[in-house]
């Protein structure tokens, strides 16, 4: 049954096949076709131009402008990449700096105190030695 179900598929293949060839190289057929293809093509154009007209008449967006709302869209999220990207370099920036600022601010925190003078011992003794002085005399 198999053998005989494959058999009847290769005979309609073969007589489609050739069928279809014949029907392909046959000019009237072609001019026929050629003739529906540019009246499908008419027709599909009129029809485009009052769904456009209805939509319009509607005040509802059409395939055009859908398509600029999209195209202004992208062009959005492009500048936002853009602007994202030069925050990022910005913050990077900015965290150097105070790193930077906070490196240099222990700098002269440190150099202060080496350069700072220490206490004189000198005078203090001096002051309080004549202290002394003064009482036993």
């Amino acid at each position: 049954m198999v053998d005989f179900s494959d058999m009847i598929f290769k005979q309609w293949e073969k007589g489609f096949s050739t069928f279809m060839d014949q029907l392909v190289r046959n000019q009237a057929f072609l001019t026929q076709m050629g003739k529906l293809m540019e009246g499908s093509n008419l027709f599909r154009m009129v029809v485009d131009r009052s769904i456009i007209k209805a939509l319009e008449s509607v005040q509802l967006p059409t395939r055009k402008d859908m398509e600029d709302a999209l195209s202004a869209i992208r062009r959005i999220e492009v500048e936002q990449q853009k602007l994202v990207t030069r925050m990022d370099l910005l913050q990077d920036g900015l965290a150097a700096m105070t790193e930077a600022l906070s490196a240099l601010s222990r700098l002269a925190e440190a150099s202060a105190t080496a350069e700072a003078p220490a206490p004189v011992a000198g005078p203090s003794k001096s002051a309080s030695g004549t202290r002394k002085s003064r009482k036993g005399a």
